[in-house]
Formats: C-alpha cells, sequence, structure tokens
C-alpha cells in the first residue's frame, strides 16, 4: 500500500464514511467550481484589457479632434439643411421613391412653416394607397435619401381584414435652410 493511499484510508477512518463522502463531494465541488469560473476570468481578464484600449483612442481622439463651440456647431447644421430654393426638387425626389415603390402620393398638402434662426419647416402631408411592404420600403428609402425629412404623423387603414392594401395618411416634416 502506498503512503499517500494509507493516509487516505486513515482519514475516512477517523471521519467515518459520511465523513470521507463529504470530504470527496466537498473536493469534486472545488475543482468543478475551477473549471467553470477559470474561463469567464480568462474572458474578464480580456476583456478588461480591450476596454483600456478602447479608453486609450477615445481619450486620443477626443485629444485630436478640436472641440467646436456652439456656434460653429449651429453654422454646421445650417449648412448640412437643403435651401430653400431646393425645396421643389425634394418634393419630386419624394414622389420618384413612392413611384418606385408603387404607390402613387395623391391629394398632397405643401405649409411652409418659417422658423426663427435661419431655419424653416415645410409640412407635407398626402394621402396614398398600396401595400404595407410598399409603404415601409418608402418610408425607409425616403428618410434614407433625404436626412432632413422626419415623418410626424403615419395613419394606416383598410377597409376590411382581407383587403390586402391599406390607406395611409402620411405626415412629414422637411426642415430647410432659409436663404
Amino acid at each position: 500500500m502506498t503512503p499517500l493511499r494509507g493516509r487516505l484510508m486513515r482519514h475516512v477512518a477517523v471521519l467515518g464514511w459520511r465523513g470521507g463522502m463529504g470530504t470527496a463531494l466537498l473536493f469534486a465541488a472545488a475543482v468543478l467550481a475551477g473549471f467553470l469560473t477559470w474561463p469567464q476570468m480568462q474572458r474578464r481578464a480580456a476583456l478588461e484589457v480591450e476596454l483600456a484600449g478602447l479608453e486609450e483612442n477615445a481619450s486620443r481622439q477626443t485629444q485630436s479632434q478640436p472641440t467646436e463651440t456652439p456656434e460653429q456647431q449651429l453654422a454646421g447644421f445650417r449648412a448640412s439643411l437643403p435651401k430653400q430654393g431646393d425645396l421643389n426638387a425634394l418634393i419630386e425626389t419624394l414622389h420618384a421613391i413612392a413611384a418606385g415603390h408603387r404607390l402613387s402620393l395623391r391629394n398632397g398638402e405643401y405649409r411652409a412653416i418659417p422658423a426663427a434662426g435661419g431655419l424653416g419647416r415645410l409640412q407635407i402631408s398626402f394621402k396614398t394607397e398600396g401595400r404595407y411592404a410598399d409603404l415601409r420600403g418608402f418610408l425607409s428609402e425616403a428618410q434614407a435619401r433625404l436626412p432632413s425629412l422626419a415623418l410626424g404623423r403615419c395613419a394606416l387603414a383598410r377597409q376590411r381584414i382581407a383587403d390586402t392594401t391599406l390607406e395611409s395618411g402620411l405626415e412629414f416634416q422637411l426642415l430647410y435652410a432659409t436663404e
């Protein structure tokens, strides 16, 4: 009998079979906990290293970029908006996008709402009829191609549950820079 086995047998004899079983279970639990927590500890360490790198990168970018004053930010925002003279072309673009999605924009109402500070808003209301998928595609493309366009209201209705076409009322807000 080896010395280790002899010692183990003596400890089991002292503790009894219940104590030996408890010790074995305690040992198994410690090994299992080690195997379960070790990968998570390594993952956490890797994430901490990644976080430190991202924080360093962000601080470098913050230091390298000059901060703009609010006046400069406002001027940049105004410069990014379409001009008042471009409104007709933007409305034609909106109609072309609708036609591309098999929608006709009917009963259009256009109302210019002047705002202070060199900004203006054009409220555009339409009635249209078409499939839901076409309407969603139109709204997505319109907002992607015309960034200063915002959907203000969308009302959908259908006559019967089985109908595949929807009647919709759309209201857009188009922000523009007054000249």
